[in-house]
């Protein structure tokens, strides 16, 4: 696996840190099974949850005038990947991103942070996990990753 990061000060209240990854990840040797006694070469299938490429990126914004209000944006970005060990084109994973918005006030007078943020803020659809079944029953199914949802965030601190 490669893996670059980046952080920059693009305006003086707006840091951004960026990370991007390569996995080249290649089987020696991968041998199976059918089920009927018959051995399966499948070296050449690539890992399972494993997309070849990822991205992410922060962005940071604090209000100078409004004395410890923070916006931040998070997107994360994912290849093309597999589910399971076969690579099943049924259960397989379409590239997709991830936003995350963030709003704080941190109020340290009283030890206090206040946030409200919302996970997956574009709806995205996308596949976390999936079984294909479809050779013994006819049957391929996968499960979906949270829809937009809302969040909100006390954080009290103790001490200095």
């Amino acid at each position: 696996m490669i893996a670059a990061t980046y952080l920059a000060n693009p305006v003086i209240c707006l840091p951004a840190l960026r990370l991007a990854g390569l996995t080249v990840a290649d089987y020696d040797e991968f041998l199976d099974g059918d089920g009927r006694g018959n051995v399966i070469d499948k070296s050449d299938l690539e890992f399972p949850m494993t997309p070849r490429w990822n991205f992410s990126t922060t962005l940071r914004f604090t209000l100078p005038y409004y004395n410890g209000i923070d916006l931040q944006a998070d997107y994360a970005w994912k290849g093309r990947g597999y589910n399971d060990v076969n690579n099943s084109e049924l259960i397989a994973q379409d590239s997709f991103g991830l936003l995350t918005l963030r709003l704080s006030k941190v109020m340290p007078e009283n030890n206090l942070e206040l946030a409200f943020f919302i996970t997956n803020a574009t709806d995205e659809l996308y596949v976390t996990d999936g079984l294909d079944l479809s050779d013994q029953f006819g049957y391929a199914g996968t499960f979906l990753g949270p829809p937009r949802t809302f969040h909100g965030q006390i954080t009290w601190r103790f001490g200095d």
